[in-house]
């Protein structure tokens, strides 16, 4: 309700769902509704679990110093880098 590209989303989009023929268009609109909100919620709940377990492992498996050591050694190699290109350059 705050987004209005949602609005016009659902504005535009769910009405092709619902037939007028079926009678109570405005409650086959908000059965659609509550059915995206539904699946909406299951699936954000199943990346949530997901996420949630995959940074219990990582701080598990020591992922975390691995990934400190090897950024930081990336940021070395790129400032050498760097600094010899600027003293080729002179």
């Amino acid at each position: 309700a705050l987004n209005p590209k949602v609005a016009v989303f659902f504005v535009a989009f769910v009405p092709q769902f619902a037939d007028p023929k079926l009678g109570r268009f405005p409650l086959q609109i908000a059965l659609l509704g509550f059915i995206h909100q539904g699946i909406g919620l299951v699936w954000l709940s199943l990346v949530a679990c997901l996420a949630g377990s995959l940074a219990h492992a990582s701080k598990r498996s020591g992922f975390k110093t691995f990934q400190r050591w090897f950024s930081g050694s990336i940021l070395v190699l790129l400032g050498g880098r760097l600094l010899t290109l600027q003293a080729s350059n002179r």
